[in-house]
């Protein structure tokens, strides 16, 4: 039996559509928006400290790819067409 991803296994839960509903609304992508800021501002000072500030990023750039992929969990993904090189003519 193949496995499924988690974009497969959700995309035929039962929830799918009421989740859809919601993420396709400018109400959540502003609630999305405020809640990294709210995640970014509770973060602690780490001025002093290389070491933290690197870690403090690494967190930003995880929770911002938590919500890209919260956005679009509802969509299917759609293999990319496939290249066709154009036919070319033989001199003459």
């Amino acid at each position: 039996m193949p496995l499924r991803t988690a974009r497969e296994a959700f995309l035929v839960h039962p929830d799918k559509a009421q989740f859809a509903t919601l993420a396709d609304n400018k109400a959540f992508d502003a609630a999305a928006e405020y809640a990294l800021l709210a995640y970014i501002e509770e973060l602690p000072n780490t001025d002093s400290d290389p070491n933290g500030a690197w870690t403090q990023h690494a967190k930003v750039m995880g929770a911002r790819r938590v919500l890209e992929i919260l956005r679009v969990l509802h969509i299917p993904v759609e293999p990319p067409p496939r290249f066709k090189p154009p036919t070319l003519k033989p001199p003459s």
